[in-house]
């Protein structure tokens, strides 16, 4: 259900979103995946690709000033799959 505040709509009719971003109407189509659709490998993927990445940030943040004058705008996702891949063997074992 949505909301009218005077201006703007906020909420969901039928399979519209509709949203307030910097004072402007946005309308957006409904998701239609939900998590009961997703198969247990799916999920299982998703979980280790938001640990990969979660694992791979904190190892940059940390590296911050040894790597802050070489950095390559590709580099965080070369790393992330690297990260996962490593990840992927320890779960596997």
């Amino acid at each position: 259900m949505a909301k009218f505040d005077g201006k703007f709509l906020t909420g969901v009719i039928g399979p519209a979103v509709f949203k307030k971003y910097r004072n402007m109407q946005l309308v957006t189509g409904k998701s239609r995946l939900t998590k009961e659709k997703q198969t247990e490998n799916t999920h299982k993927a998703a979980t280790q690709f938001g640990i990969a990445s979660t694992l791979a940030e904190q190892f940059r943040r940390d590296a911050t000033e040894i790597i802050t004058d070489f950095y390559d705008g590709t580099m965080v996702y070369r790393f992330r799959t690297d990260v996962q891949k490593a990840l992927k063997q320890a779960f596997d074992a």
